[in-house]
């Protein structure tokens, strides 16, 4: 997660051990809805210090790119448009 003006910023891989199983997402293409549960906090107090909880949703774009991502493209960039709305929650 990027470090924005508020302070710090939450950390929070996506694993089982941490994460609520997925969810489609509504449109086709999209990456799925998921809620993470925050493991940390990098950076200096601010408004996110408090955040226990992010949830993205309304996602659009982000699947695998059309060519694949098997051994044929491996070092291959590609670049897939991708939005979505993340929501943090405290405790």
């Amino acid at each position: 997660m990027r470090r924005g003006r508020s302070g710090p910023s939450p950390t929070a891989p996506a694993s089982p051990a941490n994460s609520s199983p997925s969810r489609d997402a509504p449109k086709p293409g999209a990456v799925p809805w998921l809620l993470l549960k925050v493991k940390a906090h990098v950076g200096a107090y601010g408004k996110l210090t408090d955040a226990a909880y992010v949830r993205r949703i309304d996602t659009s774009g982000g699947g695998e790119p059309e060519d694949g991502c098997d051994d044929p493209h491996l070092g291959d960039i590609a670049r897939v448009r991708y939005s979505a709305t993340y929501e943090f929650y405290g405790q």
